[in-house]
């Protein structure tokens, strides 16, 4: 961005001091941020090592002490805001933004879970969705179809009702769409395109929340903030942590009870209160 600014002043004949004021941030790493590095590093030089190019692995739990280091706190929707959310969606006029954020609120899907859903994935019967698939958009190669996070991420999960019936009013809107268009869109069996038929970027969604939230007067979130709402909505409502990261397509329970431990112990509360209210009534 500095050197944008300097180059724009430079080209414009203007002295970059007295049009711009330069700010540097510095803040550490976060611990999920080095733990990702250090990981990498180790199986670059493991690789180099068997290959006889280094005589040791630095990055190696021999070489290195445990990572410590602070975590990024998640802004997420608490329950009262997730309702003025969902209602704000209701009475938007664009289906297909209020039928995406519907899902990430109600399903708790990655964004590019999400962007990658196909009509083959809903199943309108058993009320379910899978999850099968993960879109990546490249700066190289474009839009890539990919497999989901972990092998835990391809799920089947129960769609809520109030979510179905949002479904089943957008596939009659697609399919009506579909037939106006014809040939024309490339790929029609995706929920989500844009007008000409090909498949909506990622990026898409998020400035669709960015839009509702500030109509709505929330604070401006992530669409991953709203897959951390959807999880935590649920863990407080006392859904068992072993359903919870099923549906979340967590690798392992443990991931589940580790990040969101503090909304486990609210929960662990909640039921000594329940007990303590049942056998003392």
């Amino acid at each position: 961005m500095v050197e944008s600014a300097k180059n724009l002043c430079k080209g414009l004949g203007l002295n970059y001091n007295e049009y711009f004021d330069t700010i540097t941030t510095e803040r550490p790493y976060a611990k999920e941020t080095l733990i990702k590095h250090k990981r990498v590093l180790s199986v670059i030089l493991a690789t180099a090592k068997r290959q006889r190019l280094v005589e040791h692995n630095f990055a190696s739990s021999e070489y290195i002490l445990p990572i410590t280091g602070t975590k990024n706190e998640v802004r997420i929707l608490n329950d009262k805001e997730a309702k003025i959310f969902l209602e704000e969606l209701n009475k938007d006029e664009n289906i297909r933004r209020k039928t995406s954020l519907m899902i990430a609120l109600f399903m708790g899907l990655r964004r590019g879970e999400l962007s990658a859903l196909a009509w083959q994935d809903i199943d309108f019967e058993n009320k379910t969705m899978k999850i099968s698939r993960s879109l990546l958009d490249t700066a190289r190669f474009g839009k890539i179809f990919k497999e989901p996070k972990t092998e835990n991420s391809k799920r089947v999960i129960t769609i809520p009702d109030t979510l179905m019936r949002q479904l089943v009013e957008y596939k009659t809107w697609w399919d009506e769409r579909k037939f106006l268009f014809g040939d024309v869109w490339k790929d029609a069996w995706l929920l989500f395109t844009n007008d000409d038929g090909e498949v909506t970027a990622p990026g898409t969604h998020i400035v669709w929340l960015h839009k509702i939230l500030a109509r709505a007067g929330l604070p401006k979130v992530t669409l991953h903030s709203i897959r951390h709402t959807n999880i935590t909505l649920q863990l407080i409502a006392g859904v068992d942590i072993k359903t919870v990261s099923v549906r979340a397509g967590h690798a392992k329970a443990s991931t589940t009870s580790d990040f969101y431990s503090h909304f486990i112990k609210n929960s662990d509360i909640n039921a000594s209160r329940v007990l303590d209210k049942l056998f003392t009534n």
